[in-house]
């Protein structure tokens, strides 16, 4: 038998009841990346292949009104001395890295010179914004696959898993304190007795760790071909563990396929 999960529960299984969190940082890094992107140019892609180095001199050097941790991002002003003529054009770095008369390098593109910029920098200052606006969009995207892998694996046991019982054996503190939200994190160590009549330890990281203190014995599922592989039921969160709960007092002990 197996146990017909409601799909809220079962999402939630997936991605770890930390949806929102993940959502967030996707949905927030997407709109700081696409804000960026609107002022990026197909200029750019020109230089990233075909490529060749030729001189220049900076005409003119500024601080823009951007700035990163108090670092501000400066223009320069350049003129180069392209195959086809001059060409003037403006690049932007991080601090201020050449001044007004300086000799520069200028990458530009064999076949259409007039994509050019300085070498080592970028020709659009929000570029320089957009690899560090991506970072909330790459750490959601890196946060929810973590969660959906380990909610796979719960599922999968779920699915093909027997309930038994398990004892704390052993509990300790990880990590520092979180002294700002009053948190400690634990690492608790479970032992369980499967089927086979072996012992099995899982162990299980917390912050809150009452629900799993609450009773003298607290329930695991484990995998019924593979016992080490195991879960904590009120290691998940309550409407699912409750759901889990009561869909195993009515069917006994198989709570996924027998």
């Amino acid at each position: 038998m197996k146990i017909e999960i409601p799909l809220k529960q079962k999402i939630r299984m997936l991605i770890g009841g930390s949806e929102l969190v993940a959502i967030f940082l996707i949905l927030f890094g997407s709109y700081l990346s696409y804000e960026d992107l609107r002022e990026f140019t197909f200029e750019t892609i020109y230089l990233e292949y075909n490529t060749a180095v030729g001189k220049g001199k900076v005409i003119d050097s500024f601080a823009t009104n951007m700035d990163i941790n108090d670092v501000p991002v400066f223009a320069y002003d350049y003129v180069f001395d392209s195959p086809i003529g001059d060409l003037e054009w403006t690049s932007y770095s991080f601090g201020r890295r050449y001044s007004t008369g300086a000799e520069i390098e200028v990458e530009y593109n064999l076949d259409n010179p007039e994509y050019n910029r300085i070498k080592g920098m970028h020709n659009y200052p929000t570029v320089v914004y957009l690899i560090l606006f991506s970072i909330p969009l790459l750490l959601g995207i890196v946060w929810l696959s973590m969660n959906l892998v380990a909610g796979l694996r719960t599922l999968s046991i779920l699915n093909n898993g027997i309930m038994t019982e398990a004892r704390l054996i052993h509990k300790v503190a990880v990590g520092r304190y979180d002294h700002e939200n009053n948190l400690q994190k634990y690492k608790m160590t479970f032992e369980y007795y499967a089927k086979d009549r072996k012992s099995y330890r899982l162990e299980h990281e917390e912050y809150h760790t009452e629900r799993l203190e609450d009773e003298f014995t607290e329930k695991v599922i484990y995998h019924k071909d593979f016992p080490q592989k195991a879960f904590m039921v009120d290691g998940l969160s309550k409407d699912v563990a409750k759901m889990i709960k009561n869909s195993w007092a009515g069917k006994g002990p198989t709570v996924g396929s027998a």
